[in-house]
């Protein structure tokens, strides 16, 4: 009961009455349900979702059945009631019975799902079809490129997107067979030129996880690598997401012919995207470039002259080097520098994602009462600024250490006090200064605390 009460309840909710958090957490600590069910057990607990949500707990003894699951899912998926069945709730994210059978059925990876799916996915209208192309997809059996191919093409873009990621989540579990992948290759490819975001921005990255020496080939051909592919942008963030080097010429090629727009969008960010590969094909002979553009260049470039300054001096995983040395040593190990970085990519992450409040509601709100003096030892002194002001809603002590503590005094602020929280989100969504294009300029300042000495990281 408590997570489906949980699936109705807003973040707001918990904000103001912080004791519906602390209930929720305390459900989630549930000791799991003991046993495996049998069949007549799983039957009846699917046949349950028609009525209400099951709880995390009564899914996680669901999912210990395995393989037995598979008869019950496939009679599920032959179910109109559980087809046409609502959301459980009238909240924006809530579930469907049949995305619960989703879930469940992923895993499993069963060819035997191919034929039921394709009904649904042929046979019905809404949104769910495109949850059902996702699990079509994730199969990623040789039986299932026929319907899957259908899906790419469908003309809901939101199908194809999840046909897509489908594809991406079978090489990820690992359920990509080879003539599956080889097959899927054209039809997704098809789609570098969609109009729609979502298929656009998940094609050319999901090609590369397919065939990374075909996908790359492609991208980087004259009728893709131009400033003419109305596409451009996506496919040059996909070759930087999967780190593919490239040749410098064909990089310097098309910088030059975009230079010319670079100071508005889309050319400021492909130019950006260009730094960032020229950097990674070339190393300390992208510096010069990167630094130029800090000076000419708009928001968006200087952040992408910035990452190829980090990639250059040997700091580009800077963020995945303090996290992991966080998780390896502890955040009280870390030097100033480290934590800064550490601090303020939390900081960044959770604002932008869902303002201040959140900020301050969760673990990562932690470090805030030290935010505003790292903010500054990072060059960022109108971000300082602006936390400095959320942190003195608090009082002269700022926001407290102790989660608990600081969900509270969060709880107990007045509507003025919230009201210019929210306004300082606005604040600081409008900074000229970008923690994304700062934190990685500052790696590479100090780039001997963010990257692994020579002897090791036993050294630091």
């Amino acid at each position: 009961m408590a997570d489906s009460q949980s699936k109705s309840l807003g973040f707001w909710d918990y904000v103001k009455r912080p004791w519906l958090f602390d209930r929720l957490v305390r459900s989630m600590a549930w000791k799991p349900r003991r046993g495996t069910p049998d069949d007549a057990q799983i039957r009846k607990a699917i046949r349950g979702f028609l009525s209400r949500e099951p709880s995390r707990r009564q899914l996680e003894w669901l999912q210990r059945a395995g393989p037995a699951l598979l008869p019950a899912l496939l009679d599920a998926l032959r179910d109109p009631a559980i087809i046409r069945a609502p959301k459980y709730s009238d909240h924006a994210v809530a579930d469907t019975p049949l995305q619960t059978v989703l879930d469940l059925l992923q895993p499993l990876a069963a060819v035997e799902a191919v034929e039921p799916l394709s009904t649904i996915l042929r046979e019905t209208n809404g949104d769910q079809r495109e949850y059902v192309a996702l699990a079509l997809g994730s199969i990623g059996a040789p039986d299932c490129v026929e319907p899957l191919v259908k899906a790419l093409s469908d003309s809901d873009a939101q199908v194809r997107s999840f046909a897509i990621m489908g594809v991406q989540y079978a090489i990820k579990d690992g359920h990509a067979a080879e003539g599956y992948l080889k097959a899927v290759f054209e039809p997704v490819a098809s789609l570098l030129g969609d109009s729609e975001y979502g298929p656009a921005d998940h094609a050319p990255i999901c090609l590369l996880q397919i065939d990374r020496q075909r996908a790359t080939e492609m991208l980087s051909g004259p009728s893709h690598f131009t400033r003419d592919n109305d596409n451009l942008l996506f496919q040059l963030r996909a070759l930087n997401a999967e780190e593919v080097v490239l040749r410098p010429d064909i990089i310097t090629g098309l910088m030059q012919s975009i230079r010319p727009d670079a100071t508005k969008y889309p050319g400021d960010a492909e130019y950006a995207e260009l730094l960032i590969l020229l950097a990674r094909a070339i190393g300390d002979g992208a510096a010069a470039e990167c630094r130029s553009a800090m000076e000419w260049g708009n928001e968006n470039v200087r952040s992408g002259a910035c990452a190829g300054l980090a990639i250059a001096d040997g700091v580009g995983n800077a963020r995945d080097f303090v996290f992991c040395r966080v998780e390896q040593v502890g955040e009280s190990a870390l030097t100033e520098s480290q934590r800064a970085y550490y601090v303020l990519s939390i900081l960044d992450a959770e604002v932008r994602n869902g303002g201040f409040h959140q900020y301050y509601f969760n673990s990562s709100g932690e470090g805030a009462v030290d935010a505003p003096t790292l903010a500054r030892l990072v060059g960022a002194e109108e971000t300082a600024r602006v936390i400095g002001r959320a942190n003195a809603l608090f009082g002269t002590d700022g926001p407290p250490r102790n989660r608990r503590q600081r969900q509270r005094r969060l709880a107990a602020f007045t509507p003025s006090q919230d009201d210019e929280l929210d306004h300082l989100n606005d604040e600081y969504y409008g900074l000229q200064e970008k923690l994304e294009a700062i934190l990685p300029f500052f790696a590479t300042q100090r780039a001997d605390e963010f990257r692994e000495p020579e002897g090791g990281a036993d050294q630091l």
